[in-house]
């Protein structure tokens, strides 16, 4: 008996290394049943979307297997593994969408589709196929993706959202350096801004695709839904003052097909919304990134005419010439530096995922201090009080908050720390004190906090980088006082001892600085 079992196995194993000269087709996923490419029967699907699934799909591919890389013409994962003992194999992951009859709910199935290669072991697949398929069910515990079963359903493609190529930088400074030793740089290749702030794009000439050629992809995001070298935008042609046909993608990755106009300071799109904002796509200037010469600002197409993007409200159309940070002194009113707003004759302000026009009441140039107003409405956003304690010494914590170089940095507010270096100013200048908080162009206006969150002046100035790192001058609280006693603006003061961390200093203030738009009106 054993001799005969003996030459079985000897025979099998010899068929086994026959059948395995060549590639060995290890089946798809045998739990699925399907009849003719569409999936049969009751299925256990995960309830997320479709994007959410490719994401999954490719981390756990990408931790369980030796290679995986999306395939967006065959809408799949390709994957590569070898096990030892055992051999290789190679194919793909699917993700699929399926959709029930009766209550319109959505859920995703994964197909491995697998192939050996020269294998000697014929049961190669169910070793990858349970490697992968538990790889799934420990990322949907782990992230609480639910399952349920669908017993009556159709069946769906998913979009693949394109990925930048692989020698396009996917970080901002990367992408600029990149365009800027381009060779033949195109027209409107250039970074942009959403003008909500969500989204910061680097707009790229593919000649390499056939219908469209302008690719914008994420560089920066203040979205959880989408990661950098993703392509957001894909445009058939830009050329001034025209229109063009384009695929958007929302922001839930969805595709809908999009017109835009196309002007020499930037783009807008034609009725069409994206997370409950319509969709204005502002030039950056990212001089700070590229060298001398380049002349490389946001975009390429009106290189000769007076910078800035334009934007409209209504019927009128504005041209932005720069930015600095205002702070709520009351419900009403707010604190800027005069030199933020020398210029122009429109402000704005941006509030959440709006925007409030503000006037100014009051200026002192010698200060460098002016007090705005709305010009409608109110802000319920708690009020900065002003420091009462009238020593502030040197080696006392101070905190900045502001929206340092939105070009380069983005469109959220951020924190930064360091001490009272001098009682002093530029040239002993009375009014100023001296800090070491790093502050940047854009920072202009914005409060600067003592320990216990009260406004101990305001961020005002630097010295430049190559002559002294870190050296930085704000103006005293008391004369921010004089200042506004003398103008009848209103404000609170506070006398408080209680120590806060920058955390919570951030926390309880963060939403009561806001980006200042300066604008000129052009018609």
């Amino acid at each position: 008996m054993l001799r005969v079992l003996g030459i079985l196995a000897a025979l099998g194993m010899a068929v086994m290394l026959a059948a395995c000269n060549g590639p060995v087709s290890m089946g798809a996923s045998p739990a699925i049943k399907q009849v003719g490419g569409q999936v049969v029967g009751p299925q256990d699907v995960y309830e997320m979307s479709f994007f959410e699934a490719v994401d999954m799909a490719l981390t756990v591919s990408k931790d369980k297997f030796r290679e995986a890389e999306i395939d967006y013409e065959g809408r799949s994962i390709r994957v590569k593994n070898c096990m030892y003992p055992g051999g290789c194999m190679s194919g793909e992951v699917k993700p699929l969408l399926l959709r029930d009859y009766n209550t319109h709910k959505s859920g995703v199935i994964f197909l491995l589709d697998i192939k050996g290669e020269a294998s000697s072991d014929p049961f190669e697949y169910k070793r990858h196929s349970d490697l992968f398929y538990g790889g799934i069910k420990e990322y949907a515990k782990l992230r609480g993706v639910p399952q349920t079963t669908f017993r009556h359903y159709t069946q769906e493609e998913g979009t693949f959202i394109e990925i930048a190529p692989k020698d396009v930088p996917r970080d901002l400074a990367g992408f600029v350096y990149w365009l800027d030793k381009k060779d033949n740089p195109q027209p409107y290749e250039g970074v942009y801004e959403f003008s909500n702030g969500r989204y910061t794009l680097g707009l790229y000439y593919d000649a390499s695709d056939r219908v469209y050629k302008y690719k914008a992809m994420i560089l920066e995001t203040r979205t959880r839904e989408w990661n950098a070298g993703e392509i957001k935008v894909k445009f058939n042609k830009l050329e001034a003052d025209s229109g063009c046909l384009s695929r958007y993608f929302l922001q839930d990755k969805s595709e809908v097909g999009a017109t835009w106009h196309v002007y020499s300071d930037g783009l807008v799109a034609e009725n069409l919304s994206d997370g409950g904002s319509n969709i204005v796509l502002l030039p950056v200037d990212v001089s700070g990134y590229t060298s001398k010469d380049s002349g490389r600002s946001g975009n390429r197409g009106n290189s000769g005419k007076k910078s800035g993007a334009t934007a409209k409200k209504g019927e009128r159309t504005y041209r932005a010439l720069g930015s600095g940070t205002a702070w709520l002194l009351s419900s009403k009113y707010l604190v800027t530096c005069n030199h933020v707003v020398d210029t122009g004759d429109t402000y704005f302000l941006r509030v959440g995922d709006d925007y409030k026009e503000v006037r100014v009441v009051a200026r002192d140039a010698d200060l460098d201090l002016a007090a705005l107003k709305l010009v409608e409405g109110a802000i319920d956003d708690p009020i900065l009080p002003l420091r009462k304690n009238s020593v502030l010494e040197n080696g006392s914590e101070v905190y900045a908050l502001g929206f340092p170089k939105v070009g380069i940095l983005g469109m959220t507010i951020k924190i930064t720390d360091g001490i009272i270096s001098a009682q002093t100013g530029f040239n002993g200048r009375a009014q100023d004190y001296q800090i070491s908080v790093p502050i940047q162009g854009g920072n202009s206006g914005g409060p600067v906090l003592d320990e216990s969150g009260n406004v101990a002046g305001v961020a005002a100035s630097i010295i430049r980088h190559d002559i002294a790192d870190n050296v930085s001058f704000m103006v005293k609280y008391q004369f921010l006082k004089m200042f506004l006693q003398s103008h009848n603006v209103e404000f609170t003061e506070r006398d408080s001892n209680e120590s806060m961390k920058a955390k919570d200093i951030f926390r309880r203030y963060g939403s009561s600085v806001y980006l200042l738009w300066v604008l000129e009106r052009n018609n």
